[in-house]
């Protein structure tokens, strides 16, 4: 994602950020609707917000967002599963949006392929009851592994880029 245009971007009107923020735009926020908490990913995963439903404090957690280091998949999955889990709202609906440019390059669980720690960490979060949306873009990430991470292939996207992405929103 740190690569400029037209691979990636995290900046810009067409970038990841203004993505993200087009998301959170597009639903009703409030303590008995839609939240969203923002967790990113690169060598290790980051929270950036637990889960909120004030746009400005979600708005900031994803300009914290930065691209950098290798990709861990498995991280960012770990991560959303434990803010289910700890902090989760009882009978609320659960869902993830994955959005990557790469395949899992880091962090391979022992005995396991890069590709398949991935995918399971995916099946643990999809086991707690979440729908897992995959979306890629770029040519560094394959429809398959989307896929397998997705709840179902239906949910899974391989776009050119990011602002193909956001005609699906």
């Amino acid at each position: 994602m740190k690569k400029p245009r037209p691979d990636g971007s995290m900046e810009g009107p067409s970038g990841m950020k203004a993505f993200a923020k087009q998301l959170v735009s597009q639903y009703a926020l409030g303590e008995d609707r839609t939240r969203f908490a923002v967790v990113s990913f690169a060598t290790d995963a980051t929270t950036r917000v637990p889960w909120s439903y004030n746009a400005t404090e979600i708005h900031a957690g994803i300009d914290q967002m930065s691209a950098d280091g290798k990709t861990s998949i498995s991280d960012g999955f770990e991560a959303a599963g434990q803010l289910f889990n700890n902090h989760g709202r009882v009978g609320a609906t659960k869902v993830v949006l994955l959005v990557t440019d790469g395949e899992q390059s880091v962090d391979a669980a022992p005995g396991k392929t890069l590709w398949q720690t991935a995918v399971d960490a995916a099946a643990l979060v999809k086991e707690d009851g979440a729908t897992v949306f995959a979306w890629g873009f770029g040519t560094r990430v394959s429809i398959s592994t989307l896929e397998n991470i997705a709840t179902d292939p239906s949910k899974a996207i391989l776009a050119q880029d990011i602002l193909a992405l956001a005609s699906y929103l």
